[in-house]
């Protein structure tokens, strides 16, 4: 038996290397399980994005949007920490395989959320559980019963959980609960939440001119303090309700962002009992008015799309931009005083330093003149062989200028600034389609040069194929009961053997693999499997023919003697 031990032993360490076609990677598969049902995505920035889902040996393949470029490669699976390759390099049209990646198991965390006038659970509670040091965190939502788990991404470690709720109904005050241990295999169950009532402020927001309602204005509660505590928008009919994270305390009322003619404003000195309501109407000023009209002095048209900007001493502040005829309206947060008005579009720049404003009034003929060069219109429409292609980047470059513009939700494009009169080259870019350019297109001032259209192929996709492996199984069931009884044992790893190999999909033409090393252990440990079952096989083989060929010869002797 030691003779066949050794033997067995040498076998594998000859054999490992060629029937894998790789360096021999010392891995002890007998640890290691598949991950199925991990989701396998790749982000690449401009170059494309795909996913696939590992079937029950843990295998996945991505097949599909996959340019040219280099990838980031992610698996996630519920009762495990998200684990990610960097820096796979991926050719259009080539496969890219044993991307393989081994995960590791998650600890769990878990609990109920319920009201603590009634008792009753809290449904769709948002339950959310963040590192002690705040580099990640995780959300749950509380089913119909009030339970709720959290059995990813939670490396062993401290982490502080807490539970909020609030809707147009009803709402409650937020709780957090900190230092809470997690060990990775394991569940920290009865992490339960009993939510204390909120008090309420709730109001109606109406113009001080013709106690009309305003509808979609945004009114936030802070602390005396000015710390934020909670917000809500005006409904139709101009009512809002705070509801939330609002303890005992008095608060100020800040109607934050204001709506078009009208001023912000703040009350102060808001009390509030928590599980009563507090109602407080709120009336907005009018704001002061400032109109005008951008020129270009170069030939006299209005110039569509210049900045306007009013600023004051106080700090007020409105903001607009110039319509296609060259006018713009400053009617947002302008009190009475003295305003420096600035136009700019591009370089040019004009201002008027002194423009007084009353609220409620209108200033009119606050005109300014940019010098802006004239410029020719491009316009067209891109499509592929399904129809028109959305967002796609179109450049114009040429001897009169440069500008570039995306393309609408049906294709279509117009480049019209910053383009002189002369002859230019047009280029389209656009994901998972191959770039095109026309030349020579020529370009006049104030003059349009329509039908610049491009029909784009498809780019060929590259494809990454590999395993999703552990060393342990998840001890988490799905869905996991809530609460748990007891926090439930880290299961033995599950014995499995390793497929003989990753299977090669790739484009319908046969690709050329592009070898990519496997990641390093912790955070992102991948290793490539060696192909066991072949190898003992062989292995077994060997060892059988020699101990045969030893009992032959101890029996010859044998026979040998006795005769």
């Amino acid at each position: 038996m030691l003779l066949f031990g050794v033997i067995a032993g040498i076998s594998f360490s000859a054999f490992s290397s060629p029937l894998n076609h790789e360096a021999p990677q010392f891995v002890n598969a007998a640890t290691l399980v598949p991950v199925p049902g991990a989701v396998v995505s790749t982000s690449g920035g401009t170059v494309g994005s795909g996913s696939a889902v590992a079937d029950a040996q843990g295998q996945y393949n991505i097949t599909s949007f996959l340019d040219s470029g280099n990838y980031i490669v992610t698996a996630s699976a519920p009762g495990f920490i998200d684990q990610q390759v960097n820096n796979v390099v991926v050719t259009a049209g080539a496969l890219t395989s044993n991307v393989n990646i081994v995960m590791e198991v998650s600890g769990g965390l878990s609990g109920t959320v319920t009201d603590a006038v009634s008792g009753l659970p809290i449904s769709h509670a948002v339950v959310t559980v963040q590192s002690s040091g705040g580099s990640s965190s995780e959300d749950a939502i509380t089913d119909t019963n009030g339970n709720w788990n959290i059995t990813q991404n939670l490396q062993t470690g401290t982490y502080d959980i807490s539970a909020q709720y609030f809707s147009s109904a009803i709402g409650y005050i937020s709780s957090t609960k900190s230092g809470i241990s997690v060990t990775a295999g394991s569940m920290n169950s009865n992490q339960n939440f009993t939510l204390e009532r909120s008090g309420v402020i709730t109001g109606v927001v109406t113009d001080s001119v013709s106690r009309g309602v305003l509808s979609s204005v945004s009114v936030e509660a802070v602390y005396s303090n000015g710390t934020f505590a909670a917000s809500a928008m005006t409904d139709s009919s101009g009512q809002y309700v705070i509801n939330y994270d609002l303890p005992n305390g008095t608060y100020n009322l800040i109607e934050l962002f204001p709506i078009e003619q009208h001023l912000t404003k703040t009350l102060t000195g808001i009390s509030v009992t928590a599980g009563q309501t507090t109602t407080q109407d709120i009336i907005l000023d009018r704001s002061g008015v400032v109109t005008g009209t951008v020129i270009n002095t170069e030939d006299g048209q209005p110039v569509s799309g210049a900045s306007v900007i009013a600023t004051s001493s106080t700090g007020a502040f409105s903001f607009a931009t110039t319509d296609s005829s060259g006018t713009y309206i400053l009617n947002t947060n302008l009190t009475t005083g003295s305003y420096a008005v600035e136009a700019s579009y591009e370089s040019s720049f004009d201002a008027n330093p002194s423009v007084s404003v009353a609220a409620g009034q209108v200033t009119t003929n606050i005109n300014f003149q940019l010098a802006v060069t004239p410029s020719g219109t491009i316009s067209g429409k891109v499509t592929n062989s399904i129809g028109p292609i959305a967002n796609a980047y179109v450049t114009a470059e040429g001897t009169g200028g440069f500008n570039s513009n995306f393309t609408d939700s049906i294709g279509n494009y117009v480049i019209s600034t910053d383009l002189g009169s002369g002859t230019y080259t047009v280029t389209v870019t656009a994901t998972r389609c191959v770039s095109q350019q026309q030349t020579g297109v020529s370009v006049n001032a104030n003059e349009v040069t329509p039908n610049i259209n491009f029909v784009l192929a498809s780019a060929p996709s590259g494809s990454i194929s590999g395993q999703i492996l552990s060393s342990q199984t998840t001890p988490f069931p799905t869905p996991t009961p809530i609460p748990t009884p007891t926090p439930t044992a880290t299961p033995m790893p599950t014995t499995m053997s390793i497929p003989p190999s990753i299977p090669t999909v790739g484009p319908t033409s046969t690709p050329t693999a592009t070898p990519t090393a496997a990641p390093t252990a912790n955070p992102t440990p991948t290793s490539s499997v060696p192909e066991f079952p072949s190898v003992v096989v062989v292995s077994l083989l060997i060892a059988l023919v020699i101990v045969t060929l030893v009992i032959i010869v101890l029996k010859n002797g044998r026979v040998k003697t006795l005769s």
